[in-house]
């Protein structure tokens, strides 16, 4: 029988790994000569662009699309590593979209500058996405606090708070588009440029795991979990002896 102590470490354990990383990776796509995600879910959708054997390269308003892909359409992080050839029409594009190409909400980069845009007025960055350059851009919505903030390079860019649920996923398939613009407004059509990889979390990250979003292979929860049954095990050992 397991004492009551040790039953109560363990749940205290288990407690810490399930709090360490709330937000769990949904979606990785690597673009290894295809559009598939390499933890089994549903496949990216292209709109022209070409695939590479590391990448995806994508032309004028040549973007990707992935439908059913969240599990809260208001909670998420999406990291996103690219670079751009141009700036696009007008020197504004946009890079992703929330309602499904029915409005114009969504996040642009105007000269460098990454802005969200819409019925909140715009928020630009206080960071620059550099053409012809590698970047890792992750942008990151908390459903509880309704906080929207946007990372370049692991470094905290722009953030506010999304009262209006305007950076919300919220068509019938929570469709999220990437590098395409919609017909409604201005013409901001995406430039070309090359995406390297795209991941899709279920939950906000914090400031600290997107500094060091390429730094830590396995989740902390799950290497929590394991050193919580490792000294269950060593616990029952001792007792044993």
């Amino acid at each position: 029988m397991i004492h009551t102590r040790t039953t109560s470490a363990l749940i205290l354990l288990l407690s810490c790994a399930t709090s360490a990383n709330a937000a769990v990776l949904l979606h990785d796509y690597q673009f290894n000569g295809n559009l598939e995600d390499s933890l089994g879910g549903p496949a990216l959708v292209a709109d022209g662009g070409t695939l590479g054997a590391s990448s995806y390269s994508f032309g004028n308003n040549h973007g990707l699309t992935l439908s059913d892909g969240l599990v809260d359409a208001g909670s998420y992080s999406i990291a996103m590593n690219f670079n751009l050839s141009t700036y696009g029409a007008n020197h504004t594009q946009k890079i992703v979209d929330f309602k499904n190409f029915s409005s114009d909400l969504g996040i642009y980069t105007s000269y460098g500058s990454v802005v969200a845009y819409g019925g909140w007025g715009a928020y630009a960055s206080k960071g620059y996405i550099n053409l012809n350059t590698d970047s890792e851009v992750v942008f990151t919505r908390d459903g509880n606090t309704k906080e929207f903030t946007a990372y370049i390079d692991g470094k905290k860019a722009a953030s506010f708070i999304d009262n209006q649920a305007y950076a919300v996923f919220s068509s019938a398939h929570k469709a999220m588009h990437f590098f395409e613009d919609d017909p409604i407004g201005g013409d901001y059509r995406p430039g070309p440029g090359i995406v390297n990889s795209l991941r899709i979390w279920d939950g906000a990250l914090s400031a600290t795991e997107v500094a060091n979003i390429n730094a830590v292979p396995l989740p902390g929860a799950f290497w929590l979990l394991g050193s919580a049954l490792a000294g269950l095990g060593l616990l029952g050992k001792r007792r044993a002896a």
